[in-house]
């Protein structure tokens, strides 16, 4: 369901609550304005809520595609941030294909491979950058970074990574770190996140490769190549490039949701 067809449904309410027609009238389209809404957003509300978990094919291909999972809004809301993780699937129906290998660039900002857009970071001042994930000092649900740990080397290994963390664009986001130099973390909006990643064992089907966090409606692009094992019958590898937008459906949900209560408040005070 498009949310253009949702919002359409809900003006059609407001618009019966303030129609020039007769009173009795006005009563009966303000009835069926509000139910028609109640009824549409009842679907759609349970159409996200069956898809909060689900991904998205932000970028489709003849071995791999790539996913991003719903964009939910993160942090305390200063800057209406969403999060959301991108991955890659094998969608071949050959496991020789699997991802071994990601290149999204030499991890200091040069070439055009990496992830690049509005990127919100969380970071210390003193290290500069946290572009790992649950091994780095900084991971955070407002923090854009790769999802990699590094202390597992027998699932992938990352190689130079990089990000810029955006020091002179402040963020009014408050900091979530926990660690011993908190003190000193801070927030700010970034431009890149790149590096190279190696799976060392067995290739999974599916890949994390990074968790982003950007304003909601932000574009992010995404470009790189993707490597397989290389056996006979897998393909060599497949390069990506493409855009998508950090559409938070949740929230979408939530507020058609406080709209139909302001109306079904609005049609008891006009009843009484």
């Amino acid at each position: 369901m498009q949310v253009s067809n949702i919002y359409r449904n809900v003006r059609c309410a407001l618009v019966a609550l303030s129609t020039t027609l007769p009173q009795q009238k006005r009563r009966s389209a303000m009835k069926f304005g509000y139910l028609k809404c109640a009824a549409v957003a009842l679907v759609a509300s349970m159409m996200f809520a069956g898809t909060t978990n689900a991904s998205v094919i932000v970028d489709a291909g003849s071995v791999f595609n790539w996913t991003i999972s719903m964009p939910t809004p993160v942090g305390d809301g200063s800057e209406g941030l969403v999060g959301t993780t991108l991955s890659i699937s094998n969608v071949s129906g050959n496991s020789d294909n699997n991802p071994q290998a990601i290149d999204l660039g030499p991890g200091d900002g040069s070439g055009s491979f990496g992830i690049r857009g509005a990127l919100h970071q969380e970071n210390i001042s003193a290290i500069g950058t946290t572009p790992q994930n649950d091994g780095g000092v900084i991971a955070t649900s407002i923090d854009s970074h790769f999802s990699y740990d590094p202390a597992d080397d027998s699932i992938s290994n990352l190689f130079g990574p990089g990000e810029d963390v955006g020091a002179a664009t402040s963020s009014a986001e408050a900091a979530l770190s926990t660690h011993a130099f908190a003190a000193f973390s801070q927030t700010s909006f970034g431009s890149y996140l790149q590096a190279t990643t190696v799976v060392l064992g067995a290739a999974p089907q599916t890949i994390d490769v990074a968790y982003i966090v950007g304003k909601a409606d932000a574009e992010i692009s995404v470009a790189g190549e993707v490597a397989t094992s290389g056996r006979a019958g897998s393909a060599s590898k497949q390069a990506a490039d493409f855009t998508f937008t950090l559409i938070p459906e949740p929230a979408t949900t939530a507020m058609i949701g406080v709209g139909l209560m302001m109306l079904g408040a609005s049609r008891n005070r006009r009843s009484a």
